[in-house]
Parts: C-alpha cells; structure tokens; sequence
C-alpha cells in the first residue's frame, strides 16, 4: 500500500550514512522522512548493499530519536514505518531528480544504489521527522555571526539533551586512565 497520498510533493534533499532523506509536502504541512534499507535474511540481496543495515542497530536510533524529539533544538519523531517492496514513484522520481540536479554536466554522485534493483522482498525502515528546514550544507554562509549562531545554537541543544536526558558529548579526544597497583591514575594518554 501506497503510504504517501497521491497529491504529496517529494524532494530528495540529503544523503546520512545509512539513510536517503526527503521532505514530503502535502496539503496537511511537510515532514522529513528517512528511508533505510533493512538488511534482512528474506532477501538476501540486501546484504550485498553497503547502505543497507541490519535491523538490530536501528532500535537504539529509534529510542534515542524518541527521548530527544522534545529536547528543544532536537529535530521531532514523528512515526516509524516498514515498507516492503519498491520505493513509491513519487520517492523514485525524487530520487532521480536529486542525482541529476547539481546544476553541472555531469549527475551527482551517490553511494545509494539506484531503486530500479528493489524487488517485492526490499524491506525498509521509513523514519517521520518534523521538518527542521533547510539542509545546512545547502545555505550560504554570509557573516561570522551565521557561523556562531550555527555553533551556539547546536552547544545549546546539546547542552539541553546532557541535562535532561542524562547522557554525555565527549570531545573526540579519547583519554585513557593506566591504574597502578594502588588504583589509583599513574598516567594518562591522549589518542
């Protein structure tokens, strides 16, 4: 069953690591969907496709998505849904639109396979966001006070979700503790 309305405007507006991201308006507003291919034993061209993923790795994103959709500065949860077969044609036109639309000669690159090798046994995992706006690599940045509006405001959210939600942002330096016989720190490294 067809889960867009036949009126709905379909935009492919992103690529994540796993998932193909479009803004879907309808009479009703818009929403952002996520579209992953699930990597599942039914179809096993699924495991050949390096975007696809494995189920069990998508229950953490659901729930964290799910915590972190009232935290202010958080994109909002909508809904979850598993489709199995092809792409609806509105997505597939999407699809083919985004690719061909980098305003040069030759088609933008993508690592998403092309859906015209979906069959019936596809299955995939279609996440409803709220529309947060536009893609921030898409908008021009004009002024140092652009960027730091940009870095505060992300500081501000995370800040937010460490509060509420009890969860910590650790800085990319990782810094390892070596105990000595006592337990007590000896030394430290930064990797």
């Amino acid at each position: 069953p067809e889960i867009l309305p036949p009126s709905a405007e379909v935009e492919k507006i992103a690529e994540a690591s796993f998932a193909e991201v479009y803004r879907v308006m309808t009479s009703a507003g818009s929403s952002i969907i996520k579209v992953l291919q699930l990597k599942i034993p039914t179809d096993p061209a699924s495991s050949e496709i390096e975007t696809a993923i494995n189920a069990d790795d998508l229950v953490s994103e659901i729930r964290i998505m799910n915590v972190l959709t009232e935290v202010p500065g958080f994109v909002g949860f909508k809904d979850a849904h598993l489709i199995k077969g092809r792409f609806a044609p509105s997505i597939e036109e999407a699809y083919y639109e985004f690719i061909a639309d980098d305003g040069e000669y030759e088609p933008r690159e993508t690592h998403f396979p092309d859906p015209e090798i979906f069959t019936a046994e596809s299955t995939f995992l279609v996440l409803e966001l709220a529309d947060a706006g536009d893609v921030l690599e898409d908008c021009a940045i004009e002024s140092i006070d652009q960027v730091w509006d940009i870095f505060l405001g992300v500081c501000m959210a995370l800040s937010r979700a460490e509060y509420l939600c009890e969860f910590e942002v650790s800085p990319c330096k990782t810094i390892t503790v070596y105990p000595t016989d006592d337990n007590s720190a000896s030394g430290l490294t930064r990797e």
